[in-house]
């Protein structure tokens, strides 16, 4: 077998992962958008569950990785449009 060839290969199936992995991340958002929608509007009652207290440390630290995150998700489409 040539390089080139184990090379298109290997690549070929870590583009199938990385596709794969951005088609389920595409679809949590589309699900957490969902949510929202249908918790604003009312038609899911969220009333009555109990939230879990989340530490100052916590919390800081979710603020902090979020916006990296999206950073990086926005560019990963950005490369998809542009190819």
């Amino acid at each position: 077998m040539s390089i080139l060839k184990l090379i298109n290969d290997e690549t070929t199936a870590i583009d199938k992962t990385t596709s794969r992995a951005q088609h389920e991340i595409e679809l949590m958002q589309e699900y957490r958008a969902r949510l929202i929608s249908d918790v604003v509007t009312g038609k899911v009652d969220v009333r009555g569950i109990e939230v879990p207290e989340i530490s100052e440390d916590e919390l800081q630290t979710w603020v902090e990785e979020t916006p990296e995150e999206d950073d990086l998700l926005t560019a990963e489409s950005e490369r998809e449009a542009e190819a």
